[in-house]
């Protein structure tokens, strides 16, 4: 159980760090992607990443809704090394009761 609730502590926190978010076409933009030569170390597994989102963001705002107020990207290619991660965008109200 208390691997579980690391994992999840330490992808919110690389989540709610300001200077992972930027602005994009009207939306708040946080891209969590790692990199590495032959393999990339991310914090957890990115695949349920979204779920930990979820759970985040319904928690701080019970009715922020998938496709409706955030959206995720996974990201995995292998171009150069190897990078994995996922994109997040949240609108103008919810980014202001999350971070």
């Amino acid at each position: 159980m208390y691997l579980g609730l690391q994992r999840f502590s330490n992808m919110i926190a690389y989540f709610k760090d300001k200077k992972r978010w930027t602005h994009h076409d009207g939306k708040h933009v946080c891209s969590l992607l790692f990199h590495g030569d032959t393999y990339a170390v991310s914090p957890g597994d990115v695949k349920t990443w979204h779920v930990d989102v979820e759970k985040y963001l319904k928690h701080h705002a019970y009715t922020s809704e998938l496709g409706i107020d955030w959206w995720y990207k996974p990201v995995a290619r292998r171009h150069r090394g190897v990078t994995r991660g996922m994109i997040f965008k949240v609108d103008d109200w919810l980014y202001n009761k999350i971070i």
